[in-house]
C-alpha cells in the first residue's frame, strides 16, 4: 500500500503498523538541508506466500518515489512502483522543473521494464488522463513525455476515472473533479481488479489495483510432433 501527500518532515522512522513494515522515499539530509516533507510512504506484509525488498537503486533524491521487488514462494519476481508528482519543488513550479522531474520518473520507469516484465507503478500524477488528449491541456507537454514511456514499454492505462474531488470551490464557486490518480500495469500482469474505492477520509478516492501473483499451477505440457520435410 502506498500513501501519497503524507506531507510530515518527521514521519521516517515513525510510521508503524504492528505486522507491517514502512519504507520511505530517499532523501539527502546534511546541516544546511533540513528533512523535507515526506510525500510517499508504502508498507508491505511478508507472508509465506510472498517477500518485499525495497529497491533504492531504482529511486532518486530527487522526487518522491519508492519503488518495491515483489517475490513469490515460486520466485516469481514483479517490480512494483509508488510515486508522488510534484508540481511545486521547493518553489520551482516551471514547466521546465516539471519536465525535468517527469524524465526522471520516465528513466526509472524505463528501468524497471529492462529489467522485470512484470511491472505495476501507482501514484499521484498531478495529470488528468481524462484531459491529456486534448490538444489544449496546459500540462500536455508533460503527460506526453509520461505517455511515450508508457507506450515503449506497453504499460497499460487503467481506466479509473475521476479519483479527485475537491473539498472547497475554486474562485468560481466550482468543485473540480479530476482523473489524478493513475495505474500502469505491463502485459504480462493478469489484473484481477483495477478501480478507484469511494471510501476515503480526504479529496482524493483511494485506488485499488489487485493482480494475481499465485505460481503454485502446473507447468503447462509441451507436446512434440516429428514430421518429416519434404521441401528439406
Amino acid at each position: 500500500a502506498f500513501m501519497t501527500e503524507t506531507d510530515i518532515a518527521n514521519i521516517r522512522g515513525n510510521y508503524n503498523l504492528p505486522g507491517y513494515n514502512t519504507h520511505y522515499p530517499l532523501h539527502e539530509q546534511t546541516d544546511s538541508k533540513p528533512p523535507n516533507k515526506i510525500r510517499i510512504i508504502a508498507v508491505t506484509k511478508d507472508d509465506s506466500a510472498t517477500t518485499y525488498k525495497l529497491r533504492t537503486d531504482l529511486m532518486s533524491k530527487e522526487i518522491p518515489t519508492i519503488w518495491i521487488e515483489l517475490r513469490t514462494e515460486k520466485g516469481k519476481k514483479h517490480l512494483v512502483g509508488g510515486f508522488y508528482r510534484e508540481w511545486n519543488n521547493n518553489g520551482d513550479t516551471t514547466i521546465e522543473g516539471q519536465v525535468r522531474r517527469i524524465e526522471i520518473l520516465t528513466s526509472q520507469i524505463d528501468r524497471a521494464c529492462s529489467e522485470c516484465k512484470r511491472v505495476v507503478v501507482v501514484g499521484d500524477a498531478n495529470l488528468c488522463a481524462e484531459s491529456w488528449d486534448n490538444n489544449t491541456y496546459h500540462l500536455r507537454r508533460i503527460s506526453s513525455i509520461l505517455r511515450g514511456t508508457l507506450t515503449q514499454n506497453n504499460l497499460t492505462i487503467q481506466k479509473l476515472g475521476k479519483t479527485f474531488h475537491a473539498n472547497h470551490p475554486d474562485v468560481n464557486g466550482k468543485y473540480a473533479s479530476s482523473a489524478l490518480d493513475h495505474a500502469y500495469v505491463s502485459d504480462l500482469c493478469e489484473i484481477l481488479t483495477a478501480k478507484a474505492l469511494d471510501n476515503s477520509g480526504t479529496d482524493h478516492y483511494p485506488i485499488l489495483i489487485s493482480i494475481r501473483t499465485f505460481d503454485g499451477k502446473n507447468k503447462p505440457y509441451t507436446r512434440f510432433i516429428m514430421k518429416r520435410s519434404y521441401r528439406g
